[in-house]
C-alpha cells in the first residue's frame, strides 16, 4: 500500500477534482464528489487503459507461460525497443566526458562545451526518433535568458586551480582531473576575481571539538546560526585563538550548551605556538573528512553537505585560510557544486585524505604542508539552452514533464542522464501510441540546463513563458535508478513521489498495482509524500506558484533513505557517478511509475473547485 500520503493535501488553488477526458468519462464514471472518482465495474474490468494495459507493453514482458508466441514476441520487442532507446541516450550523455577529456573535462556542467554537446544529442534523439511529420514537431532549443540566469562562479581553465601535498617523505601533485574547487561566497559581480595562493601552508586536522558540535546540535537551522556567529559579528574576530574561543564559549552557554572547548583549547594554542609567529602570516589548511560526519544526527538531513557547517568555525575560531575535503570513498572526490563557503577549498579522493592522516600519525600533527592555488571568477555571459519537445494535445494548456541534462564534472549517469532518458523514453512511447493515447493537454517534454548551478534552465523558462503559457501540472524526474553506495539494503530503499498538490487516489491505486518491489528486482515500494523541500531541491521547484494543479517530483530519496554516488568522480571520470552504477531493472520500474503518472495527468481534465 502506498503510504505517507495525506489525501487532503492541496496546493494554493484549493482542493482539486479530476475527471478523465479520454479514459474515464467515456468508460463509465458513476459519480464524483469529495475529490474522488467512482468508476463502474465495466471500466475496471477493462482496466484503466492508460494506467495499465498500454503501459505494461513499454517495460515488462508478459510471463513466459502466457500468450501466444506472436504476443510474447511483440511484447518483448516493445520491451527491448524502449529499453535500448533509453540506454542509448544514457550512453551518449555519459560518454561525452570520456570522448574528449581535455575539452569536456567539466562534463556537462552549466555553460560548458559538454553541456552544449549534450543539448545537440538530445535534440537529435527527439528529431530522429520521436518527431512525426505533421503531428509531432522537432524539438526546439530554448536559450536561457536573463542576467540572473546567465551567471556563475567558476574556474575558467584547468590552470585556475592546483594542489600539491607535501608529506614527510613524498610529494603528491594532484592533477585537475582528480580534485574539485570550492569557491568562496565573497566572489560576486562587484568582486569578480579572487585568487587564493598559499605556499607551504600548514595542513591540520579539524579539531575534535568541531565534530563534537555536530553531535550535540541536531537541528540544521540552529547549527547554521551557531556556525555563522562570528561571520555576523566580524568585529569580534581576533588573530588570537584563545580570545575567539572564549567569545564562542560565552555564546554557546547563552544558548544552553555546555562548555565543550576546555580540553582542546590548550592543545591548539600550543600547536599554533609550535608552527610559529606571527599568526598574521601563518596559513592553516584544515583537512575535513566527510566520513566523520556520517554518524551525526544532522547527517540524515544534510548528508555529505554536513561539512558546510564546519567551515565557518574553522575560519573564525581556528584561523583557517582554506580547507581540503576528503571523500568517504577512497577512489572518488565529492563535488559540492553550488556551495560557496567562507573559506576556499579543494576536494580530494578519500585515499589522499588517508595518506595525509597516516603521515600525521607517523610524524606528528604538523608534518604536512600544501601548495594551494585557486582562482575563482564571476562569469556573467554564460551561454546555455534547454531542449523542449512538444506533443500536441486537444487544448493548449500544458502538462510539463522534465529532467535536467546537465551534470557536475563527471559522467553524470544517475544525476541526471538516467532520468532525462526516461523523460525522452516516455515521449517516444506516447508518440508511437499517439493515435491511441492522444493527450487532452499539450505535453511539453523538457531537458533542463543548469540545474546543478541553481535550476538556471527551468527558472529561465518559467520567467519567460509563465505569463503566456498555462501550466496545469509539472512532473519532474529527479535522480533514481542507481545502486546504493552504502550498506542500505534494497528493501529499505524506497522510490518517492514528492508532491505539492493533490495526488489522486485513482492514480495511487494504479501505481500500487505496478508492484514496484517485484519489478525493480527487490527494492522497497513507492511512497507518495508531501515534501516541499525535496520538490524545491529540483527543477520542479521552479514551477511553484505557476501551475494550476500539482507539482510532482520522482526521486530515490534523501540521505536517510538512499545511498548516493551523486556528485562524485575519480580516476579520470571512471569512478563515482558513472554509467555502471545504473541499475537497469530499477530504472525501468521507476519509468513505469513516471509514465503512469504522465499519461494520467495528460488525459485527465483538471477542475479547480477551490
Amino acid at each position: 500500500m502506498v503510504g505517507h500520503f495525506n489525501s487532503t493535501l492541496t496546493n494554493e488553488g484549493g482542493i482539486k477534482n479530476y475527471k478523465s477526458r479520454k479514459c474515464i468519462k467515456s468508460m463509465g464514471v458513476k459519480e464524483m464528489n469529495n475529490n474522488k472518482i467512482k468508476i463502474g465495474l465495466r471500466p475496471l474490468a477493462t482496466v484503466f487503459i492508460i494506467g495499465t494495459l498500454l503501459i505494461s507493453t513499454l517495460i515488462f514482458p508478459i510471463d513466459a507461460e502466457q500468450g501466444t508466441v506472436e504476443e510474447k514476441a511483440g511484447t518483448l520487442y516493445a520491451t527491448t525497443y524502449y529499453f535500448n532507446f533509453m540506454q542509448d541516450i544514457r550512453e551518449a550523455l555519459t560518454g561525452i566526458i570520456l570522448e574528449n577529456i581535455n575539452l569536456y573535462w567539466r562534463g556537462r556542467a552549466f555553460g560548458t562545451p559538454g553541456e552544449d554537446q549534450a543539448a545537440v544529442i538530445l535534440k537529435d534523439f527527439w528529431d530522429l526518433e520521436i518527431a512525426r511529420d505533421g503531428i509531432i514537431p522537432e524539438a526546439e532549443y530554448d536559450d536561457i535568458e536573463g542576467s540572473e540566469f546567465t551567471n556563475k562562479i567558476d574556474v575558467q581553465s584547468q590552470q585556475d586551480y592546483n594542489l600539491e601535498i607535501h608529506l614527510e617523505n613524498d610529494d603528491i601533485n594532484i592533477p585537475y582531473l582528480e580534485c574539485f574547487p570550492v569557491h568562496t561566497k565573497y566572489v560576486s559581480e562587484d568582486n569578480p576575481v579572487k585568487i587564493h595562493n598559499f605556499q607551504n601552508a600548514e595542513v591540520l586536522k579539524v579539531p575534535e571539538v568541531i565534530y563534537s558540535l555536530l553531535e550535540i546540535i541536531p537541528d540544521v537551522a540552529e547549527f547554521e546560526e551557531v556556525a555563522n556567529y562570528f561571520e555576523l559579528e566580524t568585529t569580534n574576530i581576533s588573530r588570537n585563538i584563545s580570545e575567539n574561543v572564549e567569545a564562542f564559549q560565552e555564546y554557546l552557554i547563552s544558548l544552553g550548551y555546555e562548555d565543550i572547548f576546555c580540553e582542546e583549547l590548550g592543545y591548539y594554542e600550543n600547536l599554533v605556538g609550535e608552527i610559529g609567529e606571527p599568526l598574521s602570516t601563518t596559513k592553516f589548511i584544515y583537512l575535513i573528512e566527510i566520513s566523520r560526519c556520517r554518524n551525526f544526527p544532522i547527517y540524515n538531513t544534510m548528508g555529505d553537505y554536513c561539512y558546510t557547517l564546519i567551515v565557518p568555525l574553522l575560519r573564525f575560531l581556528f584561523l583557517g585560510t582554506a580547507f581540503l575535503l576528503a571523500d568517504r570513498h577512497q577512489d572518488t572526490y565529492f563535488m559540492p557544486l553550488l556551495v560557496r563557503q567562507s573559506l576556499p577549498g579543494i576536494t580530494i579522493n578519500g585515499s589522499i585524505g588517508t595518506q595525509i592522516k597516516q603521515n600525521m600519525e607517523d610524524y606528528g600533527d604538523c608534518s604536512v604542508t600544501a601548495d594551494f592555488y585557486l582562482k575563482s571568477s564571476y562569469i556573467d555571459n554564460v551561454v546555455s539552452k534547454n531542449v523542449i519537445g512538444t506533443i500536441p494535445g486537444e487544448v493548449d494548456e500544458i502538462v510539463i514533464v522534465g529532467a535536467h541534462y546537465d551534470s557536475v564534472w563527471c559522467q553524470g549517469a544517475a544525476d541526471d542522464s538516467g532520468s532525462v532518458s526516461v523523460v525522452w523514453g516516455i515521449a517516444k512511447y506516447i508518440a508511437d501510441k499517439y493515435e491511441n493515447i492522444t493527450p487532452y493537454y499539450t505535453l511539453k517534454f523538457a531537458a533542463w540546463a543548469g540545474e546543478d548551478y541553481g535550476r538556471m534552465g527551468s527558472e529561465s523558462y518559467v520567467s519567460q513563458y509563465s505569463d503566456e503559457q498555462t501550466f496545469v501540472h509539472c512532473i519532474n524526474a529527479a535522480a533514481f535508478g542507481y545502486v546504493n553506495d552504502t550498506d542500505i539494503t534494497k528493501e529499505d530503499t524506497r522510490f518517492h513521489v514528492y508532491s505539492l498538490g493533490t495526488f489522486p487516489e485513482e492514480l495511487q491505486d494504479l501505481i500500487e498495482e505496478i508492484d514496484y518491489t517485484q519489478l525493480s528486482g527487490g527494492y522497497g515500494g513507492v511512497d507518495i509524500l508531501d515534501d516541499s523541500d525535496m520538490v524545491d531541491a529540483t527543477d520542479a521547484g521552479s514551477f511553484r506558484g505557476h501551475v494550476l494543479g500539482g507539482i510532482f517530483s520522482f526521486d530515490k530519496g534523501d540521505y536517510s533513505t538512499a545511498g548516493h554516488w551523486l556528485h562524485r568522480s575519480g580516476e579520470e571520470h571512471t569512478k563515482g557517478d558513472i554509467l555502471d552504477i545504473i541499475d537497469v531493472t530499477e530504472i525501468n520500474a521507476a519509468a513505469k511509475v513516471v509514465l503512469t503518472t504522465v499519461i494520467y495527468f495528460a488525459t485527465t481534465e483538471y477542475v479547480n473547485n477551490g
